[in-house]
């Protein structure tokens, strides 16, 4: 499979799951997953959770990133976003922090991250 129409199928998977996510989340479904697996999770989840899901949307965000690489990384920063009111009931400050630098990731540094990697190709 050529590298264009590979980048295309892993495109779309993402659209999918992010829509799939969205819908979970709108029907409450996605609380009643995390709501359930909460007992099972360690003590030293929530704080983890909220240096991880801006640290794997970074990288997933790479430009160098392969792009299943970075289908697997989105995929599992949704799970691990999806946890992130675990980590706001414990940690409230530092989880609107995580939020915070993840906005700021997507819609300021890695927009000009990508623009400073496209010319030294």
């Amino acid at each position: 499979m050529r590298s264009e129409k590979r980048g295309v199928i892993i495109a779309l998977a993402t659209v999918g799951i992010t829509v799939c996510w969205l819908a979970l989340a709108a029907t409450g479904e996605s609380f009643k997953v995390v709501q359930a697996i909460r007992g099972f999770l360690p003590g030293w989840f929530p704080v983890v959770n909220v240096f991880l899901v801006p640290l794997l949307l970074a990288v997933a965000g790479f430009p160098r990133t392969p792009p299943l690489a970075t289908f697997l990384l989105y995929g599992a920063a949704l799970c691990f976003g999806s946890a992130l009111y675990l980590s706001y009931l414990e940690h409230p400050v530092a989880t609107l922090v995580a939020v915070a630098v993840v906005y700021l990731e997507a819609y300021w540094l890695l927009p000009r991250w990508r623009r400073g990697t496209r010319g030294s190709g």
